[in-house]
């Protein structure tokens, strides 16, 4: 599966009729979303309206409800039907997710703590950017 696509038919990413509960608690209630190659998105809302909830699904960290839809990555599936695809790992490798908590050092800027997944890759940029730890 090649995830460098030349052909542009596809789009970033696509979900179609989405749902997702905890329990008997309704946080993303049949989600549709398209989002073109290229284009640029903000997720805003108050805390506990599903935004967080909405990008793992995305990544393909977490199962969207049973039978509740499609989530498409760069072409490939990530979710079918709230399944997650076999071949969800090779996709990943494309996405990136910072999280708003717990997984972030303070003292480090945004760059590195980005960054900070592997040491060397640190290393590397640090000796082509100056990166402050004020």
């Amino acid at each position: 599966m090649s995830l460098y696509r030349r052909d542009m038919d596809y789009d970033a990413i696509r979900i179609s009729d989405c749902s997702k509960s905890f329990g008997g608690h309704h946080v993303l209630t049949q989600i549709s979303l398209r989002i073109e190659s290229g284009e640029r998105v903000a997720i805003v809302g108050p805390s506990g309206s599903g935004k967080s909830t909405l990008l793992r699904l995305v990544a393909g960290l977490e199962c969207a409800d049973r039978n509740s839809g499609d989530i498409v990555v760069l072409g490939h599936p990530i979710q079918t039907r709230g399944r997650i695809s076999k071949k969800v790992r090779e996709v990943r490798r494309r996405i990136g997710v910072i999280f708003q908590q717990y997984n972030l050092v303070g003292r480090l800027s945004l760059l590195t703590n980005a960054l900070l997944r592997s040491e060397e890759h640190t290393s590397e940029l640090q000796s082509r950017v100056d990166i402050s730890y004020a």
